[in-house]
């Protein structure tokens, strides 16, 4: 005879299980995308500063 209540569990906790791998899936590409947008932010800004100063000599020449 088949126990109803345990595959009725196994059934369940697998669903669950699968859900949850995918939400953790999902937290951890959404913080890799965060992440990889904040590193291009930083670095635009400090290739930003270091050519304003440049340009600010070669205007400042009278």
């Amino acid at each position: 005879m088949i126990d109803w209540t345990n595959a009725l569990v196994v059934a369940i906790s697998g669903i669950v299980s699968v859900f949850l791998a995918l939400g953790i899936l999902s937290a951890v590409v959404s913080f890799s995308g965060w992440l990889f947008a904040y590193s291009a932010r930083k670095k635009a800004a400090v290739q930003q500063s270091q050519q304003a100063p440049a340009q600010g000599k070669t205007v400042a020449i009278h």
